[in-house]
């Protein structure tokens, strides 16, 4: 074992240094691996579950994110670079009913999302008009 001041000071100031390196990866694994990494494309397309028709125009948007489009004409929706992860997928057409689905984005893959909207029909009470 050797005695001098200056071998025991070195050997803390290694094995701190090793040791702070060694916390700092593991920190850097560790946030690594708690976040998706990656993207991927959403594609689709929405109808009238109706008549089948293809819908131009309906609004589609990952809830709680910034993505958010207007079909094409052939009733097609594209996302692309969507941040890996679970999303509630959302479609809004004038006169039909919104309609809410769960999706999942896996990184480097395209996940193709039809969404089928319908329109409930409401009764109305029965009512007088005067005149």
């Amino acid at each position: 074992m050797n005695n001098n001041p200056n071998y025991t000071l070195q050997i803390m100031r290694r094995f701190f240094h090793w040791g702070g390196f060694a916390l700092g990866f593991l920190g850097l694994l560790i946030s690594l691996q708690a976040q998706p990494t990656g993207s991927g494309t959403l594609t689709g397309t929405v109808t009238n579950a109706g008549t089948g028709a293809t819908l131009a125009g309906a609004a589609v948007s990952l809830v709680g994110t910034n993505f958010n489009v207007l079909t094409q004409r052939d009733g097609t929706y594209t996302f692309s670079n969507v941040p890996a992860g679970n999303y509630k997928l959302s479609a809004f057409y004038t006169g039909l009913d919104i309609r809410e689905t769960s999706v999942s984005v896996i990184a480097g893959e395209a996940v193709s999302v039809p969404i089928r909207l319908t329109a409930d029909i409401y009764q109305l009470e029965t009512f007088t008009v005067a005149g």
